[in-house]
């Protein structure tokens, strides 16, 4: 290959999906080649995509890639700096997925978690033919959180716990804080006060709830979506259940 190119595959149309590690992966949609020199200004990277989809809008798009070796953070392409740096650091690969992002789309549908462990959390309840099964399994989660004192073998359980609650109610949530010691959790609703922590004791080691907010001020979530929780997560739930 040339120097001071790279070969760009550009995604598009599909989803991520997120596992307990914290690992992305994505499937679905469409994937085009297309090279990206070093010397490109951003303007003309995003003229380039254009023209390989068809006339694409770009300034609709958000554009993202992965660094070498890592799978569970995407980095932004939005000015000239950020073009040069990506073509820098895959200057010895064979090749770059660049993912292709609705800028609407960036967070809510794009990335859809498989597990509790992201930053945003996303709580959609499925609609497939197995749709009553899940949604009964669904309903059956809006007590698996029940308040203060409430204790968990670890910030994973509580994770699960909480993700599981978020379905069941029917809203989104972001975590403020997310380690081993403590999680802190809040609804996403423009407003809405409605939050959550829990925390190691340092004298008996339990991850336990230490405040809950009693009630939302928001508008449930499912009103205005029809597509909550991955359909893989809660299908794992299920078949943990079955088995």
């Amino acid at each position: 290959m040339a120097k001071g190119q790279i070969l760009a595959v550009l995604q598009i149309g599909g989803e991520f999906t997120t596992d307990e590690d914290g690992h992305m992966s994505y499937s679905g949609g469409e994937a085009h080649a297309m090279h990206v020199q070093s010397d490109w200004t951003f303007s003309a990277f995003k003229q380039e995509i254009s023209s390989t989809l068809n006339n694409l809008k770009p300034d609709q798009f958000a554009f993202k890639y992965f660094l070498p070796k890592n799978d569970k953070t995407l980095i932004s392409i939005s000015n000239d700096k950020d073009l040069r740096r990506m073509v820098e650091f895959h200057a010895e690969s064979d090749s770059t997925y660049i993912y292709v992002m609705k800028k609407a789309d960036n967070r809510s549908k794009s990335i859809v978690a498989v597990s509790a462990t992201p930053t945003d959390a996303f709580a959609i309840v499925p609609t497939t033919q197995d749709g009553s099964k899940r949604q009964k399994v669904c309903a059956s989660w809006k007590n698996v959180i029940t308040g203060v004192g409430q204790v968990f073998e670890g910030p994973k359980d509580f994770r699960d716990a909480l993700h599981k609650y978020a379905i069941a109610h029917r809203f989104h949530y972001r975590f403020i804080k997310n380690d081993s010691s403590r999680v802190t959790a809040e609804c996403t609703g423009e407003g809405c006060p409605w939050r959550i922590h829990a925390s190691k004791s340092p004298a008996k080691k339990e991850f336990m709830i230490k405040k809950i907010s009693e009630s939302h001020t928001c508008e449930s979530e499912t009103v205005k979506s029809n597509r909550l929780a991955s359909q893989r997560w809660v299908a794992s739930v299920i078949k943990r259940k079955v088995a």
